[in-house]
């Protein structure tokens, strides 16, 4: 669904317990650390690196595709450690 042209980020529902919460906030960073090693790797801000704004440029990045919805691997993550935990 799109509100005023732009795409609508995903509802995460957020977990309940205590555990819960706490795996959900694990697999989101670990996504997260993922996703900037990516865009790292990918040379995005490599010419603003002489600058000093090539890992705000990353960091920026990574933090609007997590905030998107990310690439749906905190979910995979998540799921497997629930499973794990039980």
């Amino acid at each position: 669904m799109k509100i005023d042209g732009a795409p609508r980020p995903l509802a995460v529902k957020e977990p309940a317990d205590k555990t819960s919460k706490a795996i959900h906030q694990q697999a989101k960073e670990l996504e997260g650390v993922f996703l900037r090693k990516l865009i790292e790797e990918s040379k995005v801000g490599q010419s603003t690196a002489s600058s000093g704004y090539g890992s705000m440029a990353v960091d920026a990045l990574a933090t609007a595709i997590g905030d998107a919805g990310g690439l749906g691997m905190s979910k995979m993550i998540e799921e497997a450690l629930q499973r794990r935990a039980k």
